[in-house]
């Protein structure tokens, strides 16, 4: 049987998903501009990175050591990228250029949709999030 932490987590992961993808005015419509091939492609990109948002932000809660090896090489991967795409992940450039979005265009992750990350104050949530994980997970790994 799965520990709960799996369970949370993919609570987290659905909430976030279906709230873009069915009320995120942009996303319906990037989603519904597509045909075909080209919507698949943009929905399955979507959930992805819903995943890997939903893991970035919540991911520390898991149990496994694997899961927090992961997720610690996780945000590694995606600071970095942040770094090369002035402060976006390679993933939200991906969806912004498919969706014909401004490239500087935030991705919808939950934090995001809370209206947690709208200000540059606010932000500072979302990063003690991540330090927090940062903490959690060290610890899993030393115990």
């Amino acid at each position: 049987m799965a520990d709960i932490t799996v369970y949370i987590f993919f609570i987290l992961f659905v909430i976030e998903t279906v709230w873009d993808l069915f009320f995120k005015e942009d996303t319906v419509h990037c989603i519904y501009d597509k045909t075909g091939l080209r919507r698949l492609k943009v929905i399955i990109l979507i959930i992805g990175h819903h995943l890997l948002s939903t893991f970035l932000t919540f991911g520390w809660i898991m149990n496994s050591k694997i899961v927090i090896i992961l997720y610690l090489l996780s945000i590694f991967i995606v600071f970095s990228s942040w770094k090369v795409y002035n402060g976006l992940c390679y993933f939200t450039v991906m969806q912004n250029d498919m969706c014909g979005c401004d490239k500087k265009k935030p991705f919808n992750h939950l934090l995001q949709l809370m209206k947690f990350t709208e200000t540059q104050k606010n932000k500072k949530y979302y990063y003690g999030i991540i330090i927090l994980g940062i903490v959690v997970s060290v610890y899993k790994l030393i115990i």
